[in-house]
């Protein structure tokens, strides 16, 4: 009898004490943080690849679905709102809504196919909040992209049909998209042309979906990493200062490429623009994110064939593409068993990923601190409570600070897999601040900017405070104030912003755990 008590009482002061732990799921997120989608009227699989959030706090998934067992599935969104529920607004799909006795579109869109391709690998959210998604188009051998509107309808502004399809050659594999704060759209992957190896193959649009003509005058760029191996970029990002960075891998080996923002290579970063980095036996870049400082975490896979091994392995880079030896184990910290997708930094400049163990096929997000060791104060050991029986794909943070990653499942009331998003606390929370300016809505005025202006805040007690310009897909743009000593009281900060382009953007106010984000324009 006594153990039995030790034992609730035990289990109850975990239970309250781990109900707000960082790591843990977000109950306020599909009832218990976990959620499962598939399209009504469908018994295939729906696989979800990649994962956007608007700065509404709604989720965007994109992937594929099949509506039976032996389809090949077709281009694939969703959207949520931000309790996980299907946003009715958004869809050209229309299902029968039993609860309410009327058809609606339940959140789904998707397209063809044989016009587009048979998987959305990227989904990326427009500074005009249009959404963009990627896929591979195998009929023409090139990317294709497609312009979902706001509503999940194709828009016909852009490319006249919604959908704009680029031949590579005679083999190509889309992977990444990165969006640019002027709208334009670098899409990242591989091409081929006859038997020669697969190269990193770029394509640059603007916000109309024509191929970029300042961009290596088509709007194309290919790139030989070696002369022995195929290359392919599975990620791309963009610098505050315009430049590009692709990466993945060649042959069996961790590559980087930088360019400027003409698409010429830029020959300060590695040697003459290209960076190849061996793990171990076998290495591959799945995902990449950028700090605020300039150093590029790379997140994937390597392999010991001696152990026959495998390890979720992060790369963290300095600006110049050397190895940040301040980083985990001479610039490298793995993980054993499986393969990082995804990864991001956090404000506090914590760096979170996702990946699949390999072993039992289980969603693990890991968090590691600046230096790359694992932060014990997030799950048990760096690690949160795993999804099993899934796989992740794709890995976001919400201007809350919350974490949210997206895969697939298999569930008991599918008989196939289905969409699986999942949403962590990360113990950074959000404040509500009243603005000084009583007449505005924002902390920030004027709204939009032009190129100069004033945030408020008010601090109940001294701290220490640090002011960042996000793009819409988190990344640093602009450093405003770097940990700077603020007194307890009110405050006016003068924003600098006139070396930023025109665009959304998202201003991160960080005192100690406390984020605030305001979102405004720059006009």
């Amino acid at each position: 009898m006594k153990k039995t008590f030790f034992l609730l009482y035990a289990s109850f002061l975990f239970s309250s004490a781990y109900a707000q732990q960082p790591g843990n799921f977000d109950g306020d997120f599909s009832a218990d943080g976990v959620g499962y989608y598939y399209v009504p009227d469908y018994s295939g699989p729906c696989l979800a690849y990649a994962l956007a959030i608007q700065p509404d706090g709604k989720i965007v998934i994109a992937g594929n679905s099949s509506i039976d067992a032996n389809s090949s599935g077709n281009i694939t969104l969703m959207r949520l709102n931000p309790d996980g529920s299907a946003d009715e607004w958004f869809g050209n799909q229309l299902f029968w809504n039993s609860a309410n006795n009327y058809f609606s579109p339940m959140g789904f869109a998707i397209e063809n196919a044989f016009v587009a391709g048979f998987t959305a690998k990227a989904v990326a959210i427009l500074p005009n909040g249009d959404i963009v998604a990627g896929a591979t188009s195998y009929s023409s051998n090139g990317f294709v992209l497609q312009n979902f509107g706001t509503s999940g309808y194709l828009n016909t502004n852009f490319s006249n049909d919604g959908t704009v399809i680029t031949n590579l050659g005679s083999s190509a594999t889309f992977y990444a998209l990165a969006v640019q704060p002027d709208g334009k759209i670098i899409a990242a992957g591989d091409a081929a042309t006859g038997t020669e190896s697969s190269t990193f193959a770029l394509v640059r649009y603007d916000q109309y979906g024509n191929e970029d003509a300042t961009f290596s005058f088509d709007g194309i760029v290919t790139t030989s990493i070696g002369f022995s191996y195929s290359s392919s970029a599975r990620a791309v990002a963009v610098q505050p200062d315009g430049k590009i960075i692709a990466a993945g891998h060649y042959g069996g080996q961790c590559a980087l490429a930088r360019y400027h923002a003409d698409g010429t290579l830029d020959n300060t970063f590695g040697t003459n623009g290209k960076v190849i980095t061996s793990v171990d036996d076998e290495s591959i870049i799945n995902a990449i994110a950028l700090q605020p400082n300039g150093k590029i975490v790379a997140a994937g896979y390597s392999f010991n064939l001696n152990s026959f091994q495998d390890y979720k392995t992060l790369v963290r880079y300095n600006a110049n593409g050397s190895l940040d030896n301040s980083f985990g184990v001479n610039g490298i910290a793995t993980v054993s068993d499986g393969s990082f997708t995804g990864v991001a930094i956090q404000p506090d400049g914590k760096i979170v990923a996702t990946g699949t163990r390999n072993s039992s096929e289980t969603v693990d997000v890991i968090r590691f601190n600046a230096n790359g060791t694992p932060d014990n104060t997030f799950g048990v050991q760096g690690i949160a409570y795993p999804i099993f029986g899934a796989q992740s794909q794709a890995i976001a943070l919400q201007p809350d600070g919350k974490i949210v990653v997206a895969g697939f499942a298999q569930v008991a009331s599918y008989p196939h897999k289905s969409f699986c998003v999942a949403r962590y606390l990360s113990g950074l929370n959000v404040g509500i601040v009243t603005p000084l300016n009583a007449t505005t809505e924002t902390l920030i005025y004027p709204n939009p900017v032009t190129n100069n202006a004033t945030l408020g805040f008010q601090l109940q007690t001294a701290a220490k405070v640090s002011l960042t310009v996000q793009n819409l897909n988190g990344q640093s743009v602009q450093q405003l104030v770097s940990n700077s000593y603020y007194a307890s009281g009110k405050h006016e900060v003068a924003l600098p912003l006139e070396n930023i382009a025109p665009g959304m953007y998202l201003l991160v106010l960080q005192s100690g755990k406390h984020v605030i984000v305001t979102k405004f324009v720059k006009q």
